[in-house]
């Protein structure tokens, strides 16, 4: 579990709420089956039109779309009005977000019908001594909308998920996905002896992408497994006070073929790509100054309307 010196808590605030919002999704999947896609970013990358969603745009910290047989699940974490404590919203003021505020976004946004549910109270009263909180059911009848009070998190299920609490998912257990994808790739970027990168033609790889090995926050997440094969890909903002090129993207393919050429082939060669492809593991390094442009075409199929 992330500690104090592990750089995820900081004076009782998460620095990525996102990640643990990922896991209780990946822990509802689970609970159905092992095939599934999961996409966490920022609200404009996560949905293809967000014209309605900007109006809350201040109140929104990150957005998980998850699909499963054809169904889709929505999480999203919430900043508070207060730029003191960012992370405590009172319950009135989680009523205002999501029921009886102007673009309220579950009645609003989310559309849901006010006779199907109108409130969180429950949630909001609901007592947990999980350090992570507990996803509960909003008004705690309904089985499809339920709140995090401790991650300031709503979770929306199209479909019944036959509990008003959801699951608390092994966080020890889902941290070493992201652990393993990292060391995956700084183990990679320190032993391949094909040291020399083909965008920019020459330049070492070490040298480019070095800032792999302080990544933590993960705030950009995909996750897929289907037919036997994973991809597990994330973007994250890392300063190294030298450099614009500030976004890290990695990727790891397992059971899909890769053809590095073809990922060159869109890239300008000035650009910072990297590709690896040997016995069914495929690695993609990206670095750039705005966010990378394989990460959105890798997304493009799961973004929500």
């Amino acid at each position: 579990m992330d500690t104090e010196e592990d750089g995820t808590y900081d004076t009782s605030r998460w620095t990525s709420r996102t990640k643990f919002l990922a896991f209780q999704m990946i822990q509802i999947a689970e609970d159905v089956g092992s095939e599934f896609t999961l996409f966490c970013d920022q609200y404009s990358d996560a949905l293809n039109n967000y014209v309605d969603v900007e109006a809350i745009a201040e109140d929104i910290n990150s957005f998980c779309i998850l699909s499963q047989d054809g169904e889709v699940t929505i999480g999203v974490t919430f900043n508070s009005d207060d730029e003191d404590e960012p992370m405590t919203i009172a319950a009135e003021d989680v009523e205002e977000l999501l029921f009886s505020g102007s673009n309220a976004f579950v009645t609003d946004i989310l559309g849901i019908d006010d006779d199907e549910i109108k409130t969180c109270s429950a949630a909001t009263g609901y007592p947990s001594s999980e350090r992570f909180g507990v996803f509960y059911s909003c008004d705690g009848a309904t089985k499809k909308v339920f709140y995090n009070t401790v991650l300031n998190a709503v979770i929306y299920s199209e479909n019944d998920v036959g509990t008003t609490l959801l699951t608390a998912p092994d966080i020890d257990e889902m941290q070493t996905i992201l652990k393993a994808a990292k060391t995956t790739i700084t183990t990679h970027i320190d032993t391949t002896d094909d040291d020399e990168l083909v965008n920019p033609a020459g330049d070492k790889i070490k040298d480019n992408f070095a800032g792999f090995s302080t990544i933590e926050d993960y705030s950009s997440f995909y996750y897929s497994t289907e037919n036997s094969a994973t991809i597990i890909g994330f973007e994250d903002i890392k300063y190294d006070g030298e450099s614009d090129n500030r976004y890290y993207m990695g990727v790891l393919y397992s059971g899909i073929t890769l053809d590095c050429d073809q990922i060159y082939a869109p890239y300008d060669r000035a650009l910072n790509i990297y590709c690896s492809y040997n016995g069914g593991t495929g690695i993609i390094l990206e670095r750039s100054t705005e966010g990378s442009e394989f990460w959105s075409s890798l997304t493009a199929g799961i973004r929500r309307e």
